[in-house]
């Protein structure tokens, strides 16, 4: 791999994971996992919504970092048509950390500021009955993301 690719899919990481986590027209999409609300006071907040993995997806909404590593896992494994397992790992914290230093210094230089989590008092979460029940609902979306995750790389490598 050349310079210039790995700027093209750094930049290609960064612009997908800024379109699932910031831009509005991933909204519609976004507010099934989770409610962002700017304009609470002092920090702006967000609820996320529903079971233990639409819980989990939507803290992945809100956060660049965690979504940077799955879209960059994505372009990683399908441009290599995970033939090369060891350089599409490196590849893939490569891509991550690029997108996570471009996106860090767009948020902070138009000011987008930290969000909160609030907790939805109508949702009993996992954590509240059983810690083992957590673990098992964390381990559970880990597993269906990632399945998620790895059929749109293939998908992308072998289709597109």
């Amino acid at each position: 791999m050349n310079l210039l690719t790995f700027i093209i899919l750094s930049l290609a990481v960064y612009r997908l994971t800024h379109l699932l986590v910031i831009d509005k027209i991933f909204e519609p999409i976004r507010r099934y996992f989770v409610i962002r609300n700017f304009a609470s006071k002092p920090f702006p907040t967000y609820t996320v919504q529903g079971g233990v993995l639409r819980r989990f997806i939507g803290k992945m909404l809100v956060c660049h970092w965690c979504s940077g590593i799955w879209v960059a896992a994505v372009i990683a494994f399908g441009f290599y048509r995970p033939l090369d397992i060891k350089t599409s790992i490196i590849l893939t914290f490569a891509l991550a950390s690029v997108q996570s230093l471009i996106e860090t210094k767009w948020m902070k230089s138009v000011g987008y500021p930290d969000m909160e989590e609030v907790k939805n008092p109508l949702i009993q979460t996992a954590e509240e009955d059983d810690p083992l029940s957590a673990a098992r609902g964390i381990i559970n979306g880990i597993i269906i993301s990632s399945l998620f995750w790895v059929a749109l790389g293939v998908f992308i490598a072998y289709v597109l």
